[in-house]
């Protein structure tokens, strides 16, 4: 699908975002901050997009959205709309990890290093807790996907996580092998002195930083769909669309295979 019109939605953080990639190649992004928005902004920002391309809900070939984890209002809202779309359209869905978008968006951060390289991802989960996930980036694998190692998308309060025993952090900071991603290490400080990690690996807060170190994108969706070794395998009906949610205190369970490392990078 890469030379066909393909929309994306990502609400799974304060950061409310759609992208559309157009079937010439373009690109096009609009993002709105702030905690309680995404049910007033994103069909609007939606219209705009589609607007701007000279584009109608028909012109489109497939619909993503991050499944999840994030806030819970978040994720039912962006997926609530896009399964409405994408239904009344009768087109395809994806989605990925919000973790899995959020790494793959700022692969070009740690893809300029060679050897291993090891990628922390956090992204706070509210209730003195965060959604993690590590990721070991092979970056001399000629193969993105054998390159590409990641554990299952957890959430613990910070003082609770502990990483694989196989991945000792000594070994990376050696080499400046090491970057964290996401809000979680600036909404809880302390897990950098859990896991023994400097200050100066801390991730930027600065809202004009490319790329995005903090919050998934839908841009990020949009390109880990395209980057995708074979679309079709991660093309879904809007009927059965499911959220992840990894805590198993909401409304929905996630499903048991859905695990982080589906991504490439």
């Amino acid at each position: 699908m890469n030379n066909e019109n393909v929309l994306a939605i990502e609400t799974s953080t304060s950061e409310c975002s759609v992208a559309l990639q157009t079937a010439d190649g373009q690109m096009h992004q609009i993002t709105r901050s702030g905690n309680n928005i995404h049910s007033q902004v994103v069909l609007p920002l939606v219209k705009e997009l589609l607007e701007g391309s000279n584009l109608k809900l028909a012109d489109l070939a497939a619909i993503g959205v991050c499944r999840g984890p994030g806030s819970f209002t978040g994720l039912r809202i962006g997926i609530g709309v896009a399964q409405g779309l994408a239904y009344g359209a009768r087109i395809p869905m994806f989605g990925f990890t919000s973790l899995d978008v959020l790494v793959n968006q700022c692969a070009g951060v740690f893809k300029q290093k060679s050897g291993k390289h090891l990628v922390i991802a956090a992204l706070d989960a509210r209730m003195q807790e965060v959604y993690w996930a590590p990721y070991l980036i092979d970056n001399n694998s000629d193969d993105c996907q054998r390159g590409f190692k990641s554990g299952e998308i957890n959430v613990n309060r910070p003082s609770d996580i502990e990483l694989p025993i196989d991945l000792n952090v000594a070994d990376f900071l050696v080499n400046d092998q090491i970057t964290l991603l996401g809000s979680g290490w600036s909404a809880y400080p302390e897990l950098l002195t859990k896991l023994s990690l400097p200050q100066e690996l801390m991730p930027s807060e600065s809202p004009s930083k490319s790329p995005n170190t903090l919050f998934p994108l839908a841009s990020g969706l949009l390109n880990l769909f395209a980057r995708s070794e074979d679309q079709s395998t991660v093309l879904e009906s809007a009927a059965n669309f499911a959220p992840f949610y990894v805590r198993n205190n909401v409304a929905a369970k996630p499903k048991p295979s859905i695990k982080s490392g589906s991504a490439v990078v």
